[in-house]
């Protein structure tokens, strides 16, 4: 007799890409720093200059942010549901992650020392973001999530910074999307 709910995985499924897309946008983020002083780069035979990023000082800003992002037209028109849904941002316990609540349509910022350098910034908030867009947990890191970033990307900083994830995501060894 097999007991009831065997056989099933409680656990969410494996989110195979997720490694890469981080040490993709490690890549970014540093290119990105770097930029402040030296604003153009060579990448995939193009020079590209880089545009500022924006930098949060608190969470009051980051949902501003957010709000502005979502109703950008682009934005609208693309993911409708989820654009007009919204989002709540909050600030997150601990230093080492962010994250997006699926349940609650909720961006997690840590907020403490040592946390302005990664957490309080646009690339990451986009990535956050970019997971409220996808409308689907198990969707995780995979080609959905990663088109909807590099679409947010082109939106809010440009095409420069998306032709550098893009090129980034080829250079890690996973499927850029198009």
């Amino acid at each position: 007799m097999v007991a009831e709910g065997a056989g099933r995985s409680s656990t969410p499924p494996r989110d195979a890409d997720r490694t890469a897309v981080y040490e993709a946008e490690d890549l970014v983020h540093r290119l990105m720093d770097r930029s402040l002083d030296r604003p153009s780069l060579q990448v995939a035979g193009s020079t590209l200059t880089l545009p500022g990023e924006r930098r949060f000082a608190s969470l009051e800003s980051v949902q501003r942010y957010v709000d502005a992002v979502l109703s950008l037209p682009r934005v609208r028109a693309e993911y409708p549901e989820p654009a007009a849904a919204g989002v709540t941002v909050r600030r997150r316990r601990g230093n080492t992650q962010a994250h997006y609540e699926f349940g609650t349509a909720t961006l997690a910022l840590p907020t403490g020392p040592g946390t302005a350098g990664w957490a309080m910034r646009e690339l990451v908030v986009l990535h956050e973001l970019a997971h409220h867009l996808t409308g689907d947990a198990v969707a995780r890191h995979g080609t959905m999530f990663r088109r909807i970033l590099l679409d947010l990307i082109d939106t809010a900083l440009g095409p420069e910074v998306r032709l550098l994830l893009y090129v980034t995501y080829v250079d890690v060894g996973i499927d850029p999307v198009l």
